[in-house]
């Protein structure tokens, strides 16, 4: 077993594609989504209101992260959310 201070609080989850990722506080239900802005993908709670979620902590996910999984042009496949 690997003792880590990077890797401390974090577990690791496979999501519903398949892909392996480290996460903090990451719950069953909770969504991964890129944000505008940020590096990296960032874990996002749903809560009872439509289309509305609470603000996670960031998650390794390879291949996802520094822009990689960005849209060729910028918008196409993106919606839009409230952070609540």
């Amino acid at each position: 077993m690997v003792h880590s201070p990077a890797l401390s609080g974090r577990r690791l989850v496979v999501t519903s594609q398949g892909r392996m990722a480290l996460g903090k506080n990451i719950q069953h239900g909770d969504d991964i989504a890129l944000i505008s802005e940020c590096d990296v993908p960032f874990a996002l709670r749903p809560v009872q209101e439509k289309d509305r979620y609470t603000l996670g902590m960031p998650v390794l996910l390879p291949g996802v992260m520094h822009g990689e999984a960005w849209p060729e042009n910028g918008i196409e496949g993106l919606e839009e959310i409230k952070i609540v």
